[in-house]
């Protein structure tokens, strides 16, 4: 219950602190920049809810993945847009996500097949063995 009470007080500094930004004078760049902390801390609390409430996350495909088709074998030291849709997908679940934050972590993804990336895929092979 604590944990739930954290997330719901993160939402609502969050949300005071939205409500007092000026809009003039704010460059295209501090936007970005201020919606990408915003999606990132909106993953985080996403990903701490389904952990409070026991289950995986949604299956939803990531932004990051609509038009992104698998053609090639992904390995370690492949790079690509594949590579950060793979995992984005991985941290989709909390079983395979890569890391917690950093790079790799939901909202940080990158185009690197790293040994952090394996880690997640071997995650994802061993808990889906039984159905393949």
């Amino acid at each position: 219950m604590n944990q739930i009470k954290k997330i719901i007080a993160t939402i609502t500094n969050t949300s005071f602190v939205l409500i007092g930004m000026p809009v003039a004078g704010i460059t295209v760049a501090e936007l970005e920049a201020s919606i990408a902390l915003l999606t990132q801390q909106l993953t985080t609390l996403q990903s701490q809810l389904v952990t409070l409430q026991g289950g995986t996350a949604t299956s939803t495909v990531p932004t990051v993945c609509v038009g992104v088709t698998f053609a090639a074998n992904l390995k370690l030291g492949s790079t690509g847009a594949d590579v950060k849709c793979l995992q984005a997908l991985l941290n989709t679940d909390i079983a395979t996500k890569l890391a917690e934050t950093g790079a790799g972590s939901p909202g940080n993804e990158t185009t690197y097949f790293g040994s952090i990336t394996k880690t997640a895929v071997i995650k994802f092979q061993e808990k889906y063995a039984s159905e393949v």
